[in-house]
C-alpha cells in the first residue's frame, strides 16, 4: 500500500490518512518554498492540490526549484509543477492556476492554503482569506539563509500581519538553494499535521540556516 509506512506513524493511522486524502490544499507561490512543499503534499496523498502561480520557469530558478527540468523552461510553473507531480503520484488530483492570485481563485472547499509567496502584500491578502474562511495558513518566507514560517490556526488572534517579519518580505530574492528545502519540506510537515489534528507547541519558526538555530515561539 502506497502510503503503509505513514499510516504506521502513530499520530497518523487509518483515520489521519482518511483526513489528509479528505483534504483539498491550496498552494500559492510555485517557487523556491512552493515547489518543494509540493512535492511532499503529493507525497503525502492529500486528496487535492490547487497550485497556483502566474510566473514561467527560467533558468535562474532551477538552483532552488529542484522539481523542474531544463526542458520545462519557458512554461508556465503551474503547467510545469503539474507535469511533474502528476508523475510523482497520480492518485491526486492536481489543479493547476497559471494566474496572478485573485481571491476568487480559493476553491470553496479549500480546507489549508500553504503561503509560499515573496511579498508581503499577498501574504496579508491570503491571512485575510484563511481569517474570513477560518482554515489555516502555513506562511513563510525567506532571504539568504535565515527563514520564518508561520502557523495561523482559526480563531487566533494574532494575525499574519501583526509579526510579519524582515525575512517574509526579503529586499531580494537572493536565497541559499538549501533553504527552501529546509522551509518548504517543514511547510509540508506543518499542513500534514493541522490535516490530522496535532496540536503544534508553536505558532512560528525563526531558523538561521547557516548556525543551525531553530526557535520555536508560541504567538
Amino acid at each position: 500500500m502506497r502510503y503503509s509506512n505513514q499510516i504506521q506513524v502513530d499520530h497518523i493511522g487509518d483515520e489521519g490518512q482518511k483526513r489528509i486524502s479528505d483534504s483539498h490544499i491550496l498552494v500559492v507561490g510555485l517557487g523556491g518554498l512552493g515547489s518543494i512543499a509540493l512535492q511532499y503534499l503529493v507525497g503525502a496523498g492529500f486528496g487535492t492540490i490547487s497550485i497556483c502561480d502566474h510566473d514561467t520557469l527560467e533558468l535562474k530558478n532551477l538552483h532552488r526549484q529542484t522539481i523542474y527540468r531544463e526542458d520545462q523552461l519557458g512554461q508556465p510553473k503551474a503547467t510545469a509543477a503539474y507535469q511533474a507531480m502528476h508523475a510523482l503520484n497520480s492518485a491526486v488530483t492536481i489543479q493547476p492556476l497559471p494566474y496572478k492570485f485573485a481571491e476568487d481563485l480559493v476553491p470553496e472547499n479549500t480546507t489549508q492554503i500553504i503561503d509560499c509567496t515573496d511579498n508581503k502584500e499577498t501574504k496579508i491578502w491570503l491571512d485575510s482569506v484563511c481569517n474570513e474562511r477560518r482554515i489555516p495558513l502555513v506562511s513563510a518566507g525567506v532571504g539568504v539563509f535565515n527563514a520564518q514560517i508561520y502557523n495561523v490556526m482559526p480563531g487566533q488572534t494574532t494575525r499574519l500581519p501583526d509579526i510579519i517579519g524582515k525575512a517574509m518580505n526579503p529586499s531580494s530574492h537572493v536565497v541559499v538553494g538549501p533553504v527552501c528545502g529546509i522551509v518548504g519540506s517543514t511547510q509540508a510537515l506543518i499542513a500534514i499535521a493541522n490535516a490530522v489534528g496535532i496540536l503544534l507547541p508553536y505558532n512560528m519558526l525563526n531558523i538561521n540556516a547557516l548556525s543551525f538555530d531553530i526557535q520555536r515561539l508560541t504567538i
